[in-house]
């Protein structure tokens, strides 16, 4: 998590020159990805099944055609998905791209978010439009709503003849009847349990107590190797103090850039995708901790390419302020 952070001041350094580019390449190597993605879940490649199989994870279906959980180029579905998530936010947001390229690859990187079978990434996904719609006006808000619109469509015509139909829709059903699902039940207990370490441990355990860092001081059998809640996950590296204060100054930071967008932006660019894709990935600590990895540095890189525009408006309104005020003295 202090990787992807420590990616923030770097970003907001460079993103005048390149923000742009940034937020047009991630669109466009996520619809790499999700071409991959079908490929692998309608061949699967010997390189693949061969990770598969000795990777040990036991949630990434089975290796043969048909039968994997994507996660394309990415270890694992659910950073696979939830970078196509953040990846689709921009596509449909920013992407220069005309309106037919831009909807075929939108439609591509959904199909290949759905094939990752993560309910968590889906959630996600719908939370951050809901945002983007009350973070822009206009037509930013009308081009993504009708391109969401085309996708959905397209996507209940074409749903019969796409490859893994049942087990998507399977999955989905899963959220009818929540309180019998086995994962549901399984983080509940593991929220009694994780809760009890954190009591116990108020100050932390500091950075790399959990998730695949414990591989390093207890080997492929660490109790905390599989940790399903971002939240808990703070808390338990963080402590009861400096974990909220983490939480609290994030927020702060998303609410400052929010208010001053809204006063001296006019023409609103990268803040509301920024400003969706970072509450969204909070709203989905619940289930894991997003903030680290792939996806963390793609949520601080949009942060900070919003920032540097929030203060690129900003020094350029005070300079028309202060040519104006002293335009009408004559000092200039």
């Amino acid at each position: 998590m202090a990787g992807p952070l420590a990616l923030f001041p770097y970003a907001r350094n460079r993103a005048r020159r390149y923000g742009a580019l940034w937020i047009d390449s991630l669109a466009w190597i996520a619809f790499g990805v999700a071409v991959y993605g079908c490929y692998q879940y309608m061949v699967a490649p010997p390189w693949d099944t061969f990770w598969m199989v000795h990777s040990g994870m036991d949630s990434i279906g089975y290796p043969s055609p048909g039968k994997i959980r994507v996660f394309s180029t990415i270890n694992s579905p659910e950073p696979c998905a939830m970078f196509l998530t953040l990846s689709l936010l921009a596509m449909l947001y920013h992407s220069r791209a005309n309106g037919p390229m831009r909807i075929a690859g939108a439609i591509t990187v959904a199909a290949c978010l759905a094939l990752t079978l993560d309910r968590t990434a889906w959630l996600t996904l719908v939370i951050a439009l809901l945002l983007v719609g009350c973070f822009t006006s206009g037509s930013r808000r009308a081009r993504v709503y009708v391109t969401a619109a085309v996708i959905v469509v397209l996507a209940f015509y074409l749903a019969p003849y796409m490859p893994g139909i049942r087990e998507i829709v399977g999955r989905i059903d899963t959220f009818s009847s929540i309180q019998s699902d086995i994962s549901y039940q399984a983080r509940l207990q593991f929220y009694r349990s994780e809760i009890l370490t954190i009591i116990r441990q108020p100050a932390g355990l500091g950075l790399g107590a959990a998730g695949v860092a414990t591989k390093l001081s207890s080997g492929s059998s660490g109790a905390l190797l599989n940790f399903d809640s971002g939240i808990l996950d703070i808390l338990l590296e963080f402590g009861i103090i400096l974990g909220p204060a983490f939480l609290v100054g994030q927020l702060k930071l998303l609410r400052d850039l929010h208010r001053r967008a809204k006063q001296e932006c006019t023409q609103k660019s990268f803040v509301p995708i920024a400003l969706a894709a970072m509450l969204s990935i909070d709203a989905s600590l619940l289930s894991a901790n997003n903030l680290e990895g792939i996806v963390g540095y793609c949520a601080w890189l949009l942060v900070a390419v919003a920032a540097d525009e929030v203060e690129s408006r900003s020094s350029v309104s005070c300079v028309n302020t202060f040519a104006v005020k002293h335009r009408k003295h004559g000092l200039i």
